[in-house]
């Protein structure tokens, strides 16, 4: 059996919220708290958008 994975993107959110709500608090890293998971998300966007750069000793581009 084969699997895909992707980064998280934030039309996950609502999907993730109801996830998070399911573990109960059990899973540190997914907050039933859907501020806390859209900062998650964000942050996640803004690292895939700049390590790159970083990455391969860039500059990162003007206003990132």
């Amino acid at each position: 059996m084969t699997f895909r994975l992707r980064a998280a993107h934030i039309s996950d959110l609502e999907h993730l919220y109801e996830m998070a709500k399911l573990t109960g608090g059990g899973f540190t890293n997914l907050p039933a708290d859907r501020a806390a998971l859209t900062k998650k998300l964000v942050f996640g966007a803004r690292e895939r958008l700049v390590r790159p750069f970083e990455l391969f000793g860039q500059r990162r581009p003007v206003g990132r």
